[in-house]
């Protein structure tokens, strides 16, 4: 339980260091604050779904005792943090969409 607090925090975090990133990387043609918003979406999205299949695999292989070490945390969290932080700014580097003209 003790592992999973420090994610949030460490996620906490992230977020907070995602804005200035965000402002910076994004494409000149992309408001600012939908920069933001999409950088926090897809990061939120993708770590969440790499931490339900990392920690489903961990428990499956019985490897949970690893989340206990402060090394194994540190492995797990560069397993799911880094992949989101660079699909996110990715997304936010991309240039915007434009809508279809109506008719």
């Amino acid at each position: 339980m003790q592992a999973t607090g420090f994610i949030i925090a460490f996620w906490v975090a992230l977020l907070l260091i995602s804005i200035p990133v965000a402002l910076r990387t994004r494409h000149p043609d992309q408001k600012p604050l939908a920069a933001v918003a999409i950088f926090i979406f897809v990061f939120t999205l993708v770590a969440a779904g790499l931490y339900l299949v990392v920690s489903t695999l961990v428990a499956l292989l019985g490897l949970s005792d690893l989340l206990r070490a402060e090394k194994g945390v540190a492995v797990f969290l560069v397993v799911v943090f880094a992949p989101a932080f660079v699909m996110a700014r990715w997304q936010v580097h991309k240039p915007p969409r434009r809508a279809p003209p109506l008719e």
